[in-house]
């Protein structure tokens, strides 16, 4: 709440000091004073600038109401009167509420709930200001009445003698709700209602009308023509004051709405960017499992992955001769690209280290152990093959040492999660299945996609490789049979190689009328193979 400045005026010293401390329940940080009478009470306004006065009506030396008669006449006076009272007189109530004061509250031995009540009030009078009333009347004396009501209820006033007056003050001035008389020259109520409901603007703003009429067809014409209320004369100033301020809190309401409205619009936009900027750190298919609301906390699971390790060759002397800005350009474009052609295929891209590039498939989606182990193959055929492009890409715009990669490629069971502390954690991989796959790169010749065995047994039929070797590697007792990838298996051809043995077909250049020829060419072949088969193995079984 805000800091404000209350006055108790009230005689019972029990009853003042229950409620000195249920208000300062609500208003720790604000100045609540306490006078028992009249006098002390006019000594404290006269001495200090209050904002509200919560007045008993019937005081050991005087009425409480003749203080609001004394303090209007006090220059620059300009607090709020709150009546607290055991009266329920209905015509005191209505010339206090002409007076000006803001409300009535029952004196009641629960304090807490009187100070709640005195507490709402001053919140809502504290939001009036923000709010512009404009009272229509052609009696002078009506508008000054309706006018240092509300004013004293803290709301902005404007007035006009007519409809005609107010239909050109809406069009020029913001107005939040119109308190307007039926009977009028020049343009009455049920006129400027008419002509309202033909400009959405101001056919919004709340629109009272209050009338001498009792003829119910007339009232009823009156809330057709769009009037959100009718109050009758002659009226209660309560029941005039009452209507009003609910049909402000109403569009208080819907200004908190809407501001909240806002505010989650604001937020949405904020999350969106903050989730696009987030998607350039981390992979696809990590940041859909995030942002499906998936628990994330420091967990792992054994998978089969296959595992794409890439770099630039003699990454460290190339950059040497480079300028920086050169180095940036160049392997900002080469892992861009690269980026690009992984996600293409639906690679998890586990890291950027420098120049080197990791990558799997597998987690967290997966598409098939073997369907995965094509896909990453697939990817570092076309990774190899845009590098060329880049190089020429690079040579063309004065680059005289282009990068060359070197990929590797390993299919195993890793761990596989998130990884680190309640404070960081870093999503990938680990265990020798993924530093298998770092030394199969590490053993690849530049331009060169090299694959484990384990690799080349799934993609056998769908990516011609050849048999490259074993190597030695770092951490693995056995030697490592390696396959060196050529291209995609084409349909329309078949290649095979073998010791004393090749064969290079293209089913589509063929020629219709040699087909019978090589059929019988490859009959011969095949059965002085099987020959050659049988002589062996009765050989094998004499010895």
């Amino acid at each position: 709440m805000g800091k404000y400045r209350i006055l108790i005026v009230e005689d019972s010293k029990i009853t003042a000091k229950l409620l000195h401390v249920n208000l300062k329940k609500f208003f720790a940080d604000s100045l609540i004073v306490i006078a028992p009478t009249l006098q002390k009470a006019k000594q404290e306004i006269q001495e200090n600038a209050y904002d509200y006065i919560v007045l008993d009506l019937f005081l050991p030396d005087g009425e409480g109401a003749t203080l609001l008669s004394w303090s209007s006449k006090i220059k620059g006076f300009q607090a709020k009167f709150i009546v607290f009272s055991s009266s329920e007189d209905d015509k005191l109530r209505e010339k206090l509420y002409t007076a000006g004061v803001l409300d009535f509250i029952l004196k009641s031995g629960d304090m807490a709930n009187v100070a709640q009540e005195i507490t709402h009030i001053i919140e809502q009078v504290e939001q009036y200001n923000k709010y512009i009333i404009l009272i229509v009347d052609d009696a002078l004396f009506f508008r000054n009445m309706l006018k240092n009501i509300f004013v004293s209820r803290n709301y902005k006033v404007i007035m006009a003698k007519d409809g005609k007056e107010a239909l050109d003050t809406v069009q020029k001035t913001h107005v939040d709700l119109i308190l307007m008389d039926l009977n009028m020259p020049n343009m009455g109520g049920d006129e400027f209602l008419a002509e309202r409901r033909k400009v959405p603007s101001i056919y919004q703003i709340p629109t009272l009308i209050v009338t001498g009429e009792n003829d119910r067809s007339i009232l009823s014409r009156l809330l057709k023509l769009g009037a959100n209320d009718v109050i009758q004369k002659p009226f209660i100033v309560e029941e005039v004051v009452t209507k009003v301020d609910n049909l402000v809190q109403l569009l208080i309401f819907q200004n908190e709405k809407d501001s909240l409205k806002n505010e989650l619009e604001k937020n949405v936009d904020m999350l969106n960017d903050i989730n696009k900027k987030l998607a350039k750190y981390i992979s696809p298919q990590l940041h859909s499992s995030l942002f499906e609301g998936k628990d994330v906390g420091i967990e792992s699971k054994r998978k089969k992955l296959t595992i794409m390790f890439s770099d630039i060759q003699n990454f460290t002397e190339t950059t040497e001769e480079m300028e920086p800005e050169d180095l940036t350009y160049i392997l900002n474009n080469y892992l861009t690209e690269m980026s690009n052609i992984a996600l293409k295929h639906g690679a998890t891209i586990d890291k950027f280290i420098g120049d080197a590039i990791v990558a799997f498939f597998g987690d967290p989606q997966s598409n098939g152990i073997q369907e995965d182990a094509t896909a990453c193959v697939l990817m570092a055929i076309e990774m190899r093959d845009k590098l060329k492009e880049l190089q020429t890409k690079w040579h063309n715009e004065g680059f005289v040492r282009p990068f060359n990669s070197r990929i590797g490629i390993n299919t195993g069971y890793v761990t596989v999660g998130n990884f680190g502390s309640d404070k960081k954690m870093e999503y990938t991989a680990i265990g020798g299945n993924m530093n298998l796959a770092a030394r199969l790169e590490a053993s690849s010749e530049p331009g060169e996609v090299l694959i484990s065995h384990e690799t080349y047994l799934l993609v056998k039929d769908k990516i011609e490789a050849v048999y490259r070797g074993d190597i030695t590697a770092k951490g693995f007792h056995k030697p490592v049979p390696t396959y060196r990838v050529v291209q995609p298996m084409d349909r329309n051809r078949l290649s095979a190689k073998a010791e004393g043995f090749f064969i290079n077909l293209d089913y589509t250049s063929i020629d219709k009328s040699s087909i019978s020829g090589i059929i019988d060419i490859l009959e011969e072949a095949r059965n002085e193979l099987e020959k050659d088969k049988e002589s062996d193995d009765k050989n094998e079984g004499k010895e």
